[in-house]
């Protein structure tokens, strides 16, 4: 049945693609098992979400990873460069960028913290929230296109299901509750 919806979904995929076919047959030991079938849709739906969602914010001026790192930025008071890596799943080079092209946007501001002058904090400015409010319609409106080919107990199954993966890679209890906290408190962009 889903692949008769994916199919139905994208009609000219068969015309595309008709030679398209595996080298490996389902009984072969190089077969994917569901287990393992999962991780590539899960990429798949990342990827295809992400697509989808730079196009849709690209009139906005703002890339996917500018839109990660103002979601982190905006969700979390008193925002560190280790909160942003933490939590926008980018290593710290392109975390740099990105906040450079941020703040010189004037969608960022960094400041120092009260607490420690060696601190550097990062908040969105009015700009920067006006923006963010933008995105996270488009955002959400993105999101609820994806979610509509799922029925809500199967799409609360499966987030249930992806915390019990993720606390497959993340031993410890209490950045495992931090993460799904995060990720069931965001404002849109919860990965």
């Amino acid at each position: 049945m889903i692949a008769h919806k994916l199919h139905n979904l994208d009609p000219m995929a068969k015309a595309r693609r008709p030679h398209l076919r595996s080298t490996i047959s389902s009984d072969s030991d190089l077969a994917l098992s569901q287990r393992e079938q999962l991780f590539v849709l899960i990429s798949q739906i990342a990827y295809h979400r992400e697509r989808k969602l730079e196009a849709e914010l690209a009139p906005l001026g703002v890339s996917v990873q500018l839109w990660r790192s103002m979601v982190v930025i905006h969700r979390i008071v008193d925002c560190s460069m280790s909160d942003l890596s933490r939590f926008s799943l980018a290593d710290r080079t392109t975390l740099t960028r990105s906040v450079d092209q941020l703040v010189a946007k004037d969608m960022v501001e960094r400041y120092v913290s009260p607490e420690d002058r060696r601190l550097v904090l990062l908040r969105l400015t009015a700009d920067g929230v006006r923006l963010f409010d933008t995105a996270l319609a488009i955002t959400r409106k993105v999101n609820a296109e994806i979610v509509e080919h799922a029925p809500p107990p199967d799409t609360k199954r499966l987030a249930d299901t992806l915390e019990g993966l993720l606390g497959g890679l993340v031993p410890d209890a209490e950045e495992l509750a931090t993460l799904v906290g995060f990720a069931r408190e965001g404002v849109g962009e919860a990965e």
